[in-house]
């Protein structure tokens, strides 16, 4: 579906681009590439690989490179002609760059050694996310290439935010370095990961974006689990805890993929026999 009137979407398209574009470079420049500090060395240490046990290895911040190259895409597939008026783009580009002005925003309470202001931004990027992925999930694409610009990217995008939302919260809790929470955050953090990971494999059936969301989501607890029996922070619980739920996350992803790539082959063999 499409607006009627050209002149409204080409606008918010093209403020949406250029917010979202800004968000974007001030993200990148600003978390250590250019200027700042990075993440793992501010706020004291915390969110670096060994400081807390709900922390992911280093090398699973990589996956930040396909996330911006998803969003710089769809910023820009969003605002291309065709697009600018169709339902789908309508209804989730203001949250879409809400989410990159978040992520920024993030960047910038890590810069300010602000842990405690960090999770509320993370909790608030984390709602916005899934607002978008329900959106998604609801609309009918009507371009293929719409599965790995606009699924693709907001799925894996929110499945990575959830498990950092877990590893922000862990670490704030830790800062406040109170005593008898130090035991108390390994088990919470290893019950957190696991349910997580059920919830997850369990969203790879019930939803379109379902896999997408999984990909991110293994992604992190994968590296969690490597940082747990590998690194210097070593804590078997949790290490084991998310090994079960990676594994169980993968089993789902499979499946669920193994199930629905004949579904999509037989419905652009169907588009072709009918063209």
């Amino acid at each position: 579906m499409r607006s009627t009137d050209p002149k409204v979407p080409a606008l918010a398209a093209s403020l949406g681009a250029l917010a979202g574009f800004c968000s974007l470079a001030w993200a990148f420049l600003a978390s250590g590439t250019v200027f700042g500090t990075t993440v793992a060395t501010s706020v004291d240490g915390w969110l670096a690989s060994d400081g807390t046990t709900a922390a992911p290895a280093s090398a699973a911040f990589t996956i930040w490179f396909p996330i911006y190259l998803g969003l710089a895409g769809y910023l820009l597939w969003q605002f291309l002609p065709r697009n600018r008026g169709v339902q789908l783009h309508q209804l989730i580009r203001p949250w879409a760059i809400a989410s990159v002005v978040l992520n920024a925003l993030w960047l910038q309470m890590i810069q300010w050694n602000q842990l405690g202001l960090s999770l509320v931004v993370m909790l608030l990027l984390a709602t916005v996310l899934i607002t978008v992925v329900r959106l998604i999930s609801t609309q009918v694409l009507y371009s293929a290439t719409d599965r790995w610009i606009t699924r693709a990217t907001f799925g894996i995008y929110l499945g990575w935010i959830l498990i950092a939302a877990i590893a922000n919260l862990i670490a704030w809790l830790s800062s406040l370095q109170y005593e008898a929470l130090t035991e108390l955050l390994k088990t919470a953090t290893a019950l957190l990961i696991l349910l997580a990971g059920l919830a997850i494999g369990a969203l790879t059936f019930k939803n379109p974006m379902g896999i997408y969301v999984n990909a991110g989501s293994l992604w992190a607890v994968t590296w969690i689990a490597v940082a747990r029996f590998n690194g210097p922070l070593h804590s078997a619980s949790v290490g084991l805890c998310a090994s079960v739920a990676a594994a169980l996350m993968l089993i789902c992803l499979l499946t669920s993929v193994r199930h629905r790539v004949p579904r999509l082959v037989g419905e652009v063999l169907g588009r072709r026999r009918h063209r």
